[in-house]
């Protein structure tokens, strides 16, 4: 089958599948929008339809098709299904969705090519609505994705210059605009920190990605104080509030493969059968237990023993709601 008549094929198959889901009756401005299929178009693919049927192709085995005044009409006995479409709603939600997991990593990759086969599966109409939907809520979500500031960031990191960015303080509800100097980009607990020099406060300062609304690298150069080690600002304490504990949890499977990219590697020890073994550090007991829960089997606390009982606390709740917690 020729490309052209495949598509053609494609089309008429989609147009009575969406005639139908509307009780057999759709109007050509409603196909125009959610297909993106002009009425001429239209009229081709209802000629190809009613040529389409099962064997032995008698009368009452044809697909009955026709327009009248602008109303598509599509009558058939046999049990045809359509091709999953989804709504604009629909489409809208699993793109913000996915915008929201491109945080880096595996889970970012995934979600950033399972956003481009969502794309390239909408029609014209429901990409422009869901582009518009991202730039209002671009402040909120993911504009051009945390993966891409990531990667501008670390791009100025490495070649030492200065980012002018837009930055969200939620303390203060607002919204500012400064230049910082990257010294360092930290992953904790699934979310990225910008470390580096911040020209309104005229010091050191941290930045959650997630809250960047744009980055610009600019052409200003830098020196990295001697005095800062990135390692020593993460043990610092600094990403977590109240006491600090450290932890031992050995990771297998997908997690670590994750850990063994991204963590630092002086946190990381090579275990047997292709496992790992990560220590972090962590204020919130159940916080950290809750992230460690969501790995399932691949993730195994060493130690401390309170982080232990209280991963197996909640999982122990979550069993419960399933059944009498055996």
């Amino acid at each position: 089958m020729s490309a052209r008549l495949s598509a053609r094929v494609r089309d008429a198959l989609n147009l009575i599948a969406f005639v139908r889901q509307r009780g057999g009756r759709a109007h050509v401005r409603d196909i125009k929008q959610e297909l993106g299929l002009a009425a001429a178009r239209v009229r081709e693919l209802i000629e190809t339809a009613t040529m389409a049927g099962r064997a032995p192709f008698g009368p009452d085995d044809l697909i009955d098709a026709y327009i009248e005044r602008d109303w598509v009409h599509v009558d058939i006995a046999l049990d045809f299904g359509r091709p999953i479409r989804l709504s604009r709603s629909e489409a809208l939600a699993l793109a913000i969705a996915m915008r929201a997991l491109m945080g880096g990593g595996d889970l970012g990759h995934a979600a950033a090519r399972a956003l481009d086969k969502l794309r390239a599966a909408m029609s014209a109409g429901a990409r422009d609505a869901v582009d518009a939907a991202e730039t209002r809520v671009a402040f909120e979500g993911d504009d051009a994705g945390i993966a891409g500031r990531v990667a501008r960031l670390r791009d100025a990191q490495r070649r030492c210059r200065a980012v002018d960015i837009e930055y969200y303080t939620a303390s203060r509800d607002a919204m500012t605009r400064r230049r910082v100097r990257p010294y360092a980009l930290i992953q904790h607990l699934g979310q990225w920190y910008l470390v580096g020099r911040d020209s309104l406060r005229r010091d050191v300062r941290m930045f959650k990605v997630e809250r960047i609304k744009s980055v610009a690298v600019t052409d200003e150069a830098f020196d990295v104080p001697s005095g800062f080690k990135v390692e020593r600002y993460r043990r610092s304490g600094k990403l977590l509030v109240g006491r600090v504990d450290e932890a031992r949890v050995r990771f297998t499977g997908r997690a670590a493969r994750v850990v063994r990219e991204e963590w630092p590697p002086d946190s990381v020890e090579d275990a047997a059968d292709g496992a790992v073994v990560g220590r972090l550090h962590f204020a919130a007991l159940e916080g950290v237990a809750d992230w460690l829960l969501a790995h399932g089997g691949d993730a195994e606390v060493l130690e401390p023993p309170e982080l232990r009982e209280a991963v197996a606390r909640r999982a122990r709740q979550a069993l419960a709601l399933y059944g009498d917690g055996a």
